[in-house]
């Protein structure tokens, strides 16, 4: 018998986009804005179902929040990342954070600053120095190279 065996679960499999709707595009080349789902893709595990509601509401959230929220200590919920995902929580929920960001900056036009603060930051440096640390890449960089120039016809958001 072969040992069991189960998918890592990932950011993008708990991640509900910052987005309230896009322009999509179908085969035959009809476009129409659409709702976005703000409904979190079951995972399989019961907590990360969770962990999804919690960050799909709590924006910039840290690990020692969602313990609580969870009502488990700091080290469980370190071990069952660990475990179903290969990540410690805190860099899970950098990763998660990390995605809202890049939507948020490819997306809107929302400023750098504003961007920061729905990530959780208090300043602009300290959102800038630990987006670069994460994405190796300044804030206004990322944005000048991913946001399209007909963004506003692409994307709705808050």
């Amino acid at each position: 018998m072969e040992p069991f065996t189960f998918k890592k679960i990932t950011v993008e499999d708990v991640y509900v986009s910052v987005l309230e709707a896009k322009r999509i595009r179908n085969a035959e080349g009809w476009e129409k804005v659409l709702p976005v789902d703000k409904q979190p893709a079951p995972t399989g595990s019961l907590v990360m179902d969770a962990v999804a509601r919690f960050l799909a509401v709590r924006r910039g959230a840290t690990p020692s929040e969602l313990a609580s929220w969870l009502q488990m200590d700091n080290g469980t919920l370190r071990r069952i990342f660990l475990y179903l995902t290969g990540l410690p929580s805190a860099d899970f929920l950098a990763q998660y954070r990390l995605l809202q960001a890049k939507e948020w900056l490819a997306s809107t036009d929302l400023s750098l600053t504003e961007v920061g603060e729905r990530c959780g930051f208090t300043t602009l440096s300290a959102f800038s120095a630990w987006f670069i640390r994460w994405a190796k890449v300044a804030p206004r960089d990322y944005r000048h190279r991913n946001r399209p120039a007909n963004f506003r016809d692409w994307y709705r958001w808050k």
